[in-house]
């Protein structure tokens, strides 16, 4: 639908969009994603990012030319290398992890992840809470530290019941 939007509108051309999405059944979550929106894994206290960013930034990382903390700060940190809707088809990366009852699988925008530091996100994910409240206070720390993207948060556990 992207990809259609982004070749019959004009104003439209070049539209693309970064996306993750997990399904998650018997004990697994399987994520894909697209561009730099991200899936993570919070498991006894740690936060463990499950994707691997498509972006020129990365690339960076990866092949030892920059650190994590320049990556945090380059200027082109959003320049991506893989998006839906820029062409007819994406491939997205597929990865699986295994669901206990006490972890939380957190799927989310750049809009949090430049926002709020890793460490931030795994300290709101360790209090005591409903996850609708642990994603409500992501967001505002998010907005907090600027806002200036898109902001998406959505939390996932196998766990206990919660009120979100």
């Amino acid at each position: 639908a992207v990809y259609e939007k982004s070749t019959s509108d004009p104003e439209m051309q070049g539209m693309g969009t970064t996306g993750v999405c997990a399904y998650a059944s018997r004990g697994m979550a399987h994520v894909v994603h697209a561009g730099d929106s991200r899936a993570y894994l919070f498991h006894a206290g740690g936060l463990r990012q499950i994707t691997r960013d498509h972006s020129m930034v990365q690339q960076l990382v990866d092949s030892g030319q920059i650190t994590r903390e320049q990556a945090a700060v380059h200027p082109q940190k959003n320049l991506i290398t893989r998006a839906v809707g820029v062409d007819a088809t994406v491939d997205g990366d597929l990865f699986e992890v295994e669901l206990r009852d006490t972890d939380i699988l957190l799927l989310c925008s750049d809009g949090l992840t430049g926002m709020v530091e890793d460490e931030k996100i795994a300290e709101v994910l360790a209090k005591a809470g409903t996850l609708e409240d642990k994603g409500r206070e992501l967001l505002t720390l998010a907005l907090e530290g600027g806002g200036r993207d898109n902001i998406t948060v959505a939390l996932f556990t196998r766990g206990a019941k919660q009120e979100a």
